[in-house]
């Protein structure tokens, strides 16, 4: 009986090639659209301008010697609380040691685990942002790397551009 292949090679994975499904962090848009703020509370309040007040104006035109027409605005105060979300993924001793190199099954499950974070605040936007009586619209626009001189010797990075509205 000749020899076969899969006698004298035994499968090994690849050290330069693996498939992952993830989305760059820099896609997320929540952060984006709503900054994280910094706070030394998880429950305070914050001041909210009256919305009234800015859409309208009160200036006019001023006579010589007569008083500039008066304004004002109304503040009032709303609440915030904070919460954590954590997840977490076991990776035993034994396992790590035992895992291919080209796996950096480490840096792998870290990616893994911030990328199940970015995906719940994702969520959670989305769910307060678009709420009933909240509409909103997102639109993304993804430019890819391209050459700006012909001989490609000088080239543009790719970039993201997000134009994002909500409204009441």
């Amino acid at each position: 009986m000749p020899l076969l292949t899969s006698s004298v090679h035994v499968d090994q994975a690849l050290t330069n090639v693996s498939i992952a499904y993830a989305q760059e962090q820099s896609r997320f848009v929540a952060d984006k659209l709503f900054p994280i703020i910094s706070t030394q509370k998880l429950t305070d309040k914050y001041f909210v301008f009256d919305k009234g007040n800015y859409l309208r104006s009160v200036a006019g035109v001023r006579a010589p010697g007569s008083e500039t027409f008066g304004a004002n605005y109304t503040l009032s105060t709303d609440s915030f609380s904070c919460t954590e979300n954590g997840v977490h993924m076991d990776l035993d001793d034994l396992i790590v040691a035992n895992a291919d190199a080209g796996l950096n099954i480490e840096i792998s499950t870290t990616q893994y685990i911030t990328e199940q974070l970015l995906l719940k605040r994702e969520k959670d936007f989305a769910a307060a942002a678009f709420t009933n009586g909240v509409s909103g619209s997102v639109r993304l626009r993804y430019l890819g790397e391209a050459p700006l001189v012909e001989d490609n010797t000088v080239r543009a990075d790719d970039s993201l551009l997000v134009n994002a509205g909500v409204g009441g």
